[in-house]
């Protein structure tokens, strides 16, 4: 009775220290599974902030927002011509004046067609909008082509938030290598080295070389604008109107940086076809967004029916090609369509 008692006992011991040993390797297991859904965490917070080697990535709602908020800017801007008149400069546009006319009025043939168009007070303030942003389209914001090279989809606009002395080297890189062989560069990693330059060289410390580059780009832009819809309202007024549209300009540079911070190819562009002055513009409900309706509505329906002639381009269109894991660059999706009125 007594040996079975010790071995017992024995027995009890053996397992205490088993179970002590468990614990121990419990304790363990524990603080590891701690450590990595820790590590999971800051893994998933990383990924959802998408801070990749590119730098912070913005959402598509994020930029979405701003674009839209730029284009309701320069909306509350316009109000003031809907009281305006047309008062255009003597003499005759030259061609290429004609030429950006008709990218935003593209059914107006001549200058004394822009003067009967521009009587009606919603024509007026829509062409003004549109006026505006195919300036900065143009002017403020750098695209890439997305098309072959030669064709009206080639490279415009410039990096005007960048030190003046980079423009140049850094555009002749990027077309150079957008265009090399496919087999050599994919577009992926052309992508990321375009975001990778665009976000160191937006960190440099050379803010006289960005600032003064900057301002004369951004002052160019808004003397170009009110070369022509400035004396259609009162002086008292052009000279705040003038302040107010040098802010927003400054907000579309500021949007032109992040967009190409972006690893995904963000562009913002006037649709169309530079060629306006020869051939007609068509709705296209895929780019395009009438939200005025033809003059002989009557309240009724907007059509949306593709292949109306677009009598005012509004605004531009944003585009988006790729995505934040460098994938799908062959493909291009319009995120905001350009507002357009149609006949």
């Amino acid at each position: 009775m007594q040996s079975y008692i010790v071995d017992l006992e024995s027995e009890i011991e053996q397992r205490e220290k088993a179970m002590e040993e468990l614990r121990l390797h419990l304790k363990v297991e524990t603080e590891n599974s701690k450590r990595i859904k820790e590590s999971a965490s800051k893994m998933q917070y990383a990924m959802e902030s998408k801070e990749l080697f590119v730098g912070r990535q913005d959402s598509d709602d994020m930029i979405y927002c701003q674009f839209q908020k730029l284009i309701g800017q320069i909306k509350t801007w316009s109000v003031p011509f809907a009281q305006g008149r047309p008062k255009l400069p003597p003499g005759e546009f030259n061609s290429t004046a004609m030429d950006h006319i008709r990218r935003v009025a593209p059914t107006v043939t001549d200058k004394n067609g822009l003067e009967r168009f521009l009587e009606t007070p919603k024509n007026m303030r829509l062409f003004v909008r549109g006026y505006v942003g195919l300036a900065m389209a143009d002017q403020l914001f750098r695209s890439l082509p997305h098309s072959a090279p030669g064709s009206y989809s080639g490279f415009h606009g410039t990096d005007v938030w960048m030190d003046q002395r980079l423009v140049q080297p850094v555009s002749l890189l990027e077309e150079a290598l957008l265009w090399t062989d496919r087999s050599l560069i994919s577009l992926r990693e052309f992508h990321d080295w375009r975001v990778l330059t665009t976000t160191f060289v937006s960190r440099l410390n050379t803010s006289s070389n960005t600032g003064q580059g900057m301002e004369t780009h951004v002052t160019k832009c808004c003397d170009y604008v009110m070369g022509l819809v400035g004396a259609w309202v009162g002086t008292r007024d052009r000279k705040s109107l003038e302040e107010d549209l040098l802010a927003i300009l400054f907000n579309a540079v500021s949007l032109s940086k992040t967009i190409r911070c972006q690893r995904a190819q963000w562009s913002v562009r006037q649709v169309g076809s530079l060629s306006a002055s020869i051939d007609p513009i068509l709705f296209d409900g895929q780019i395009m967004e009438d939200k005025h309706g033809g003059e002989d509505s009557d309240g009724e329906d907007i059509p949306t029916a593709d292949g109306r002639r677009v009598e005012i381009l509004v605004s531009p269109a944003l585009f988006k090609r790729g995505n934040t894991d460098g994938e799908r660059f062959e493909f291009e999706s319009c995120i905001e369509r350009a507002e357009v009125k149609c006949e």
